[in-house]
């Protein structure tokens, strides 16, 4: 009776100790990292567990995450102000007119897709985008006078502001990354999109100071402000990322299929002619054979043949047959942030990127891009999306 006693006393108590070291050997192997990482996000206090950073050539960026979320929010609305500054969709009345300082026009703003009716309106906004008073005088200011003023509780835009596009665009959302947090400051860096006659010089990679005011995160400086030098290898990457993201729907079968025309019979079976509508009520337009040059132009033999057994042109206008079935094959739900380049030159490059099926099945699509040899803005894909 005392030795079975004993004998369970003696078994419990090893049993605890075996617990006891497989704790504490647990507890230690993973303390290590954690504490390594703990030193790297030390006054990080907006980054969740579930998106931790990782380390790349020995600095920790975090890609995800509320903070990064805000970061790229703060991007969106810096190119909206560009947008703004450069007068896109403001329209404006040219025969009421009043000249201000200088001798500089302004016309009378009608109406706009920003909500824009007020100088306090655009102090506002620039002032919800960025901490620096320097840099919003920058937004809004041309060779030392003012972009927009007021005459008589109406706005009016300079007739000598920055017109035309804005020179670039993010495109590669998916590259965004921040750094050296701390309670009110960080690094963002983005990749902005000029894409000026070469893939090494498509893309520009910057970085800005997010400052935390008055528990609001803002931008210290303008976007095209500070860029960081990039080794080739990097900067053709990103340059091609950035090119193929920028031209998905060129690529998207499923949209290049989306409008349907008058439908006809051949040789047994359905033809639905296919084409485009600028704007809603606009008529309908047929597509035509050259309009699949996208996707013929590197093809491989697999899109060839499905180009071949699909598509069809009657009367200069493109048909498609079961188009169901292939819409079907194209309804894809690309994962863009897996985007992958595997390798890349001036002339061709090989990525992969993964994508759910319209069964909800995880597929992977490997593929291959080429530059057009007289216009080196123009890449193609040798499959189709």
């Amino acid at each position: 009776m005392i030795s079975n006693m004993f004998k369970k006393i003696i078994s419990t108590m090893l049993t605890l100790l075996l617990v006891l070291i497989v704790t504490s050997c647990s507890t230690f192997i993973m303390k290590a990292p954690v504490e390594e990482t703990k030193n790297l996000e030390k006054d990080i206090d907006n980054v969740s567990e579930e998106n931790q950073g990782v380390i790349v050539d020995g600095e920790l960026r975090f890609y995800n995450g509320e903070l990064v979320d805000v970061s790229k929010q703060l991007i969106k609305n810096g190119l909206t102000a560009l947008e703004i500054c450069g007068f896109f969709e403001f329209p404006v009345d040219i025969d009421n007119t009043i000249v201000g300082n200088n001798g500089i026009v302004y016309s009378e703003v009608i109406e706009n897709r920003y909500g824009i009716n007020s100088l306090k309106d655009i102090e506002e906004f620039f002032a919800s985008i960025y901490s620096n008073e320097d840099t919003i005088r920058k937004m809004s200011y041309r060779n030392s006078e003012p972009l927009f003023i007021e005459h008589d509780g109406e706005l009016y835009a300079s007739s000598d502001g920055s017109s035309g596009t804005v020179g670039y665009s993010v495109e590669d959302w998916y590259s965004i990354y921040i750094t050296d947090i701390t309670e009110t400051t960080a690094v963002l860096n983005y990749p902005l999109f000029y894409y000026r006659g070469g893939i090494k010089n498509a893309v520009v990679m910057h970085k800005n100071t997010i400052i935390k005011v008055d528990e609001t995160w803002l931008l210290d400086s303008l976007l095209d402000e500070d860029p960081i030098k990039l080794d080739e290898k990097l900067s053709e990457e990103l340059g091609i990322r950035s090119i193929f993201l920028s031209n998905l729907y060129s690529f998207n079968m499923y949209d290049f299929i989306e409008h349907e025309g008058e439908t006809i019979e051949r040789d047994g079976s359905k033809y639905i002619n296919i084409g485009y509508i600028i704007s809603p009520g606009d008529p309908f337009t047929s597509l035509t054979y050259n309009s699949l040059d996208v996707y013929i132009k590197h093809a491989n033999d697999e899109t060839l043949e499905i180009i071949n057994d699909y598509f069809i042109e009657i009367d200069e206008k493109l048909y498609v047959k079961n188009i169901e079935k292939l819409r079907k094959e194209y309804t894809r739900d690309y994962k863009y942030e897996t985007l992958e380049v595997l390798s890349v030159n001036n002339e061709e490059a090989s990525l992969k990127i993964n994508y759910l099926d319209m069964d909800n099945n995880e597929k992977t699509l490997n593929f291959k891009m080429f530059s057009d040899p007289e216009r080196s803005w123009i890449w193609y894909l040798d499959t189709i999306l």
